[in-house]
């Protein structure tokens, strides 16, 4: 679960080029354009963590890890014609969603049952390797578009492998045994 932050950034990527290219908006309207994700995010982390309690870090992180792989296939859809509330929004709003369901069990998971002087230490630890899986992600995507024929052919490569990349990630991270204590 920790390399898929991957995902987010590679969305921002394709998206953006999605918006400028395809609907002539500038740089800054692209931006606003992702906003329904970090919002999607902080309205879901606000319950998360009462869920991630509720039903434990491996289902949660399932649930979350569905919705990227639906917002990925959802993405890979989109054409050049289509409109951003019906064609882009929902998939952000999966995005969002999906990401605060990954986020919050792998920081939790990190950082319980340590000592205070520990926290720091494991949350760096967290941040790097989620620095590392995301960058294999956006790796991952940007290799699969490479050379396709047109636009729809890129999209549609970059966001397969996303989502065919959080499947992945899902099997590994139901596989993994939690440690003993």
């Amino acid at each position: 679960m920790l390399v898929l932050p991957g995902g987010l950034i590679g969305a921002y990527f394709f998206l953006s080029q999605f918006f400028q290219q395809h609907h002539g908006w500038s740089p800054l309207e692209a931006a606003f354009g992702l906003l329904p994700v970090p919002v999607t995010m902080a309205a879901v982390a606000a319950v998360g963590v009462r869920v991630e309690r509720a039903i434990g870090p491996k289902p949660m992180m399932a649930i979350g890890t569905a919705a990227l792989i639906a917002e990925n296939l959802w993405l890979s859809r989109l054409g050049a014609g289509d409109a951003y509330l019906t064609g882009v929004l929902p998939g952000l709003l999966l995005l969002g969603a999906g990401m605060a369901f990954c986020v919050i069990p792998p920081t939790v998971l990190a950082t319980s049952g340590l000592r205070p002087e520990e926290l720091g230490s494991a949350a760096s630890v967290l941040n790097a390797l989620q620095s590392v899986g995301g960058s294999l992600c956006i790796a991952l995507m940007v290799t699969a578009s490479a050379g396709r024929a047109d636009f729809a052919d890129t999209m549609s490569a970059g966001f397969t492998a996303g989502a065919a990349f959080a499947g992945a990630a899902l099997l590994i991270a139901l596989c993994l045994r939690p440690r003993r204590r």
